[in-house]
Formats: C-alpha cells, sequence, structure tokens
C-alpha cells in the first residue's frame, strides 16, 4: 500500500538524473496489505511490528494509506487509473462568475472552463484579474447550448504566461453560466478545483 500511495514525483530541476525520475508505480496489487496505522482499524500485530509497541500518533497516522490518497493515487482497479480531480457539483447558474485564488508561476499553472447549462448558445466575456484590481487579459469565447469547455489559461491568455495569483471573471450573455478553476502543481501534476462563485 505504501509504495502506490507514498511515492516520490522526483524532481524535474536535479542534477542527478536519478534524483529527476518518479518513484510512482505503474500498478499496484494489494495482497494482505496493511491499509491503516490507525485504531480501530490496523492489524495490531502488523503495527506492533512495523513501528514498535508504542509508535507516534503522527508517525502511525502519515504510515496510514487512508490519509495519503491524492488525484495522482492509481486506483487498485486493473485499467482504473488514477483518482482524478474532485469536482464540485455546480451549485448555481448565473450571469457572471468569479473564480479567485488561481496562479500561473513556474510552481502552478491553471486551467479555467465554462459551462452552459442553457438550451441557447452564450457568449462569454473572459477577464483575468490581478489582486490590485489590474486587468491583466480579456477575450471573449462563444458557448455552444448545453456545453463545456476548458483551456490552459496559456492558450487562452498567450501574454499572461507568468500572470502570479489572479481572479478570472466571466459574464455571459443569459443566466446560463457556471466557470471553474484548475489549479495544477507543475511538479506533481496534482489538480485543485475552484468553483466559481
Amino acid at each position: 500500500m505504501s509504495a502506490s500511495t507514498m511515492f516520490d514525483s522526483g524532481d524535474s530541476h536535479a542534477v542527478d538524473p536519478i534524483d529527476r525520475v518518479g518513484s510512482r508505480p505503474d500498478f499496484a496489487v494489494l495482497a494482505y496489505p496493511v491499509i491503516s496505522m490507525s485504531a480501530p482499524w490496523t492489524h495490531q500485530g502488523s503495527r506492533q511490528n512495523l513501528l514498535g509497541s508504542d509508535p507516534d500518533a503522527a508517525l502511525a497516522k502519515r504510515l496510514s494509506g487512508e490519509f495519503a490518497v491524492t488525484s495522482r493515487t492509481y486506483t487498485s482497479v486493473i485499467g482504473g487509473g488514477t483518482y482524478g480531480q474532485s469536482i464540485d457539483p455546480v451549485a448555481a447558474w448565473s450571469r457572471e462568475a468569479f473564480v479567485p485564488g488561481l496562479r500561473m508561476t513556474s510552481t502552478y499553472r491553471s486551467n479555467v472552463g465554462f459551462v452552459n447549462g442553457g438550451d441557447a448558445v452564450i457568449g462569454v466575456d473572459v477577464r483575468l484579474i490581478s489582486p490590485f484590481g489590474v486587468e491583466l487579459g480579456r477575450t471573449t469565447i462563444s458557448l455552444a447550448a448545453k456545453s463545456q469547455i476548458q483551456y490552459s489559461v496559456a492558450a487562452l491568455f498567450p501574454s499572461a504566461t507568468s500572470a502570479g495569483t489572479f481572479t478570472l471573471q466571466a459574464t455571459a450573455s443569459a443566466p446560463t453560466l457556471f466557470a471553474y478553476g484548475s489549479m495544477v502543481d507543475n511538479d506533481s501534476g496534482d489538480p485543485v478545483f475552484f468553483g466559481g462563485r
């Protein structure tokens, strides 16, 4: 279990080529696994043999698989892939949406997406706004009825590739819009979902 949840992603900037390679397995077979080191679910004999008779609670939690699952962790189903990004349900359709907290830096990149829940095509005015209220970029997209589209911020706003932290503002021609963002860690590839408000 530990090899499939507590792998090293590698460091693409490392000098040593070995350190650039991650240790995430391509698949995992759980044969008699010790999933948890936390009571009451752990097998007490395995816990004592692996951690001793009085293990540190923080260490036991860190070595418990149920706390180590990320979007890059593979499922144990053959051909199942990774758990992927968690997506919140659409809370409400609106004419205007703001998605704060997105980033374009050397550490993170962001994607933005738009959903049209209506029965007609809508136009969407899309702006990137700095924390100081400065417009970093602006464009317009067309969104077909009952459709969804996602762009990388770099593709939608080529001049904003190092925008830092920003807010996405989307204004639609009808109150059938849902906008969202996805911030991705450039080293691990782990995404975090930001629903529009």
